[in-house]
């Protein structure tokens, strides 16, 4: 069974190691990674069929320590799945909780389920 965009997203990100789960993503971890479908597009075949869907996913990553580094790490893994990487930043740094906190956004396509 093909997986959805947010499924391959995380997929992609699991790997690295953090917490990585739809929103709400909070887990009292200093470093996690919070999942948000913003949208699919669906392509039409003949027939108007749907054949491909394209789900843009918000990744947000969230960290007690500067994401520079974990930034460079997510975009090459959800890369390297196949996700295209449409917008990074800006990152934000959440004096209440003492977070910073950088947005991704990507696309992931995938075959709708049978």
């Amino acid at each position: 069974m093909q997986m959805t965009g947010v499924e391959a997203v995380k997929a992609a990100l699991d790997p690295l190691g953090y917490d990585v789960r739809r929103w709400p993503g909070k887990t009292g971890e200093t470093t996690y990674i919070a999942l948000l479908v913003l949208g699919t597009d669906i392509g039409l075949s003949a027939g108007n069929r749907p054949r491909r869907r394209t789900q843009r996913v918000q990744v947000d990553l969230y960290s007690l320590s500067p994401t520079d580094a974990l930034c460079d790490r997510a975009i090459a893994a959800l890369e390297a799945a196949g996700c295209i990487v449409t917008t990074v930043g800006p990152e934000a740094y959440e004096t209440d909780t003492k977070y910073h906190h950088m947005p991704i956004i990507c696309q992931a396509r995938h075959e709708p389920k049978a």
